[in-house]
């Protein structure tokens, strides 16, 4: 029975070439499942990240938390406010904060409270972000449900993604959250 030091020696050894045909024949497969691997988590773990950002403004909006001081009495958040909290929240890894602010598009939406609103835009079809798609529109009162819709472009290192649109060799991030107004909505605005 050989030893293992002895299995090494007679590897290293091989003037055939066997080995090393074996090896390049091989390693190719293997370093594109190990980056594929790599790449496809990293982009699905941006797109866990991003949504829970968005998930966690949507709360603090729901709360009547303290975050902008730029909207009207009635409703203090803007777009351009959410969407810098968003990108405060974590790292999204794929993309730097600078550049997470510039490029996230944020929609704040009101819909029946019924949930009847038929006609809601896409954000985002095959030729990239519906920048048409977003906005702000005010009208918040108790019972009213509020939607609240941010896309993000992120590198795309991956032949698979969490979204289905890629554009211009990036992938597009999205992600949505809605919660009904409460009776005893209380916005004030911040100084």
């Amino acid at each position: 029975m050989k030893t293992a030091s002895s299995k090494i020696r007679s590897i290293a050894t091989d003037i055939r070439g066997a080995t090393a045909v074996e090896f390049s024949i091989l390693i190719v497969p293997f370093m594109l499942m190990i980056m594929g691997g790599l790449g496809t988590g990293t982009l699905y773990w941006a797109n866990v990240a991003f949504d829970a950002n968005v998930e966690s403004i949507a709360k603090k909006v729901y709360e009547e938390a303290a975050l902008c001081s730029d909207g009207t009495p009635a409703f203090p958040y803007t777009t351009n406010c959410l969407s810098q909290k968003i990108c405060e929240q974590s790292g999204l890894l794929l993309v730097s904060q600078a550049t997470c602010k510039s490029q996230i598009r944020v929609d704040i939406r009101t819909l029946k409270a019924d949930g009847s609103d038929p006609a809601i835009p896409q954000m985002v079809s095959a030729t990239g972000i519906q920048n048409s798609s977003f906005g702000q529109q005010f009208g918040v009162k108790p019972n009213v449900i509020v939607m609240i819709r941010a896309a993000l472009p992120v590198p795309n290192w991956s032949l698979w993604s969490p979204q289905n649109t890629a554009a211009g060799g990036q992938r597009i991030l999205t992600a949505s959250s809605m919660f009904r107004v409460r009776e005893q909505v209380n916005y004030t605005p911040v100084n």
